[in-house]
């Protein structure tokens, strides 16, 4: 069984950021929050997919609600303590295995800053191997595991238990509820066993962002250009570097939507996000488009940038790192693609 250690923390917190594709939530006071778990209650206990039994209650859990909120009202674990009461009593037993459902950013530190607080191992592995915007864009989706009944809950007790036909109607109805609990709530869904898992999980997801912002972290010290020892150490492609020249974020149906104009070596870029980046392109050629992973990173510093925090005037490079497998599937297009995503006439 491997470890998540003090010393990965930081690595977890750039590699998720990197995977997270401009949305997923920046990692702030998650990763201090974790280091202070470590230092004084030990590393937490990093299970492998093979090493799940058939029998095992696999947990997703993931944060539903609006960044700002987020920052105002920290989450201290007891979010999922209604979950887990409301799961035994549906389930007849406890969850025995916690999974962070999204690698993609801050959410990839909810199952390892649960870990101890329940005594239970966190899965290396996620359910999408980046960040995507709609809760049905999922490997557990493409394996054919319900969403429902889903669970919701929040630090001040309040909790739903959620049942419908389809993952939009779970989202649909998760974003009414989390709008009552202060815009700010813990989700479980995709509850699955351990014999589900092994095949209905992106694997080791946890390891990979570790390891992406180790090599962020090693081309610092020796004062590397980052894009480049990207490019050179993992399966990054750099696309271009420049100078942002626009973003225009705004908020339609709860989601963060606009373009990021960015005056690059290869000529005028433009790149499309829906939360997370999903299509990079120029005039003339399209560069990079969903399900690839498209990510903007600070040239100078390597830090990996959020959709709506990039401004006017900054040095970034865009690189794309390759979606996971079962994105490129017929399936996966289907559900990910960028027709699913309403960018067929700009692709």
């Amino acid at each position: 069984m491997k470890m998540i250690t003090e010393n990965d923390v930081k690595a977890l917190s750039l590699g998720a950021s990197l995977l997270g594709s401009g949305g997923g939530g920046t990692p702030t006071f998650e990763p201090l929050l974790l280091t202070e778990i470590i230092k004084h209650q030990g590393p937490i206990r990093l299970l492998d997919t093979t090493e799940l039994k058939d029998d095992d209650l696999v947990l997703p859990l993931a944060y539903m609600g609006a960044p700002l909120v987020s920052i105002e009202k920290l989450a201290n674990g007891s979010e999922c303590d209604t979950i887990m009461r409301q799961v035994e009593r549906l389930y007849g037993k406890r969850p025995t295995v916690l999974l962070s459902a999204e690698i993609g950013g801050s959410n990839a530190f909810t199952a390892p800053l649960l870990a101890h607080r329940y005594n239970l191992p966190v899965l290396d592995a996620d359910l999408i191997g980046r960040a995507f915007p709609q809760l049905e864009m999922s490997s557990a989706h493409l394996a054919g595991i319900s969403p429902s009944p889903a669970f919701i809950g929040d630090s001040l007790g309040k909790s739903a238990v959620l049942e419908a036909r389809s993952a939009q109607e779970i989202e649909q109805l998760a974003r009414y509820v989390t709008m009552a609990c202060g815009s700010n709530a813990a989700v479980g869904i995709y509850l699955m066993t351990g014999k589900e898992a092994k095949t209905a999980v992106v694997p080791a997801s946890l390891t990979r962002a570790i390891q992406l912002g180790q090599l962020i972290g090693e081309a610092r010290t020796k004062g590397l250009k980052i894009p480049d020892y990207l490019t050179s150490q993992a399966d990054a492609q750099v696309m271009c570097v420049g100078t942002v020249k626009e973003n225009s974020p705004q908020t339609i149906d709860g989601f963060t939507v606009g373009t990021v104009c960015i005056e690059s070596n290869k000529g005028p870029l433009t790149v499309w996000y829906k939360n997370e980046f999903l299509l990079a392109r120029t005039k003339t050629t399209t560069y990079a488009s969903t399900p690839d992973i498209i990510t903007i990173i600070d040239e100078e510093t390597g830090a990996p940038l959020q959709t709506d925090s990039i401004q006017y005037g900054l040095r970034v490079a865009v690189i794309t790192l390759p979606a996971p497998a079962i994105w490129k599937t017929a399936a996966g297009l289907k559900l990910v693609g960028p027709e699913a995503l309403n960018l067929k006439g700009i692709a």
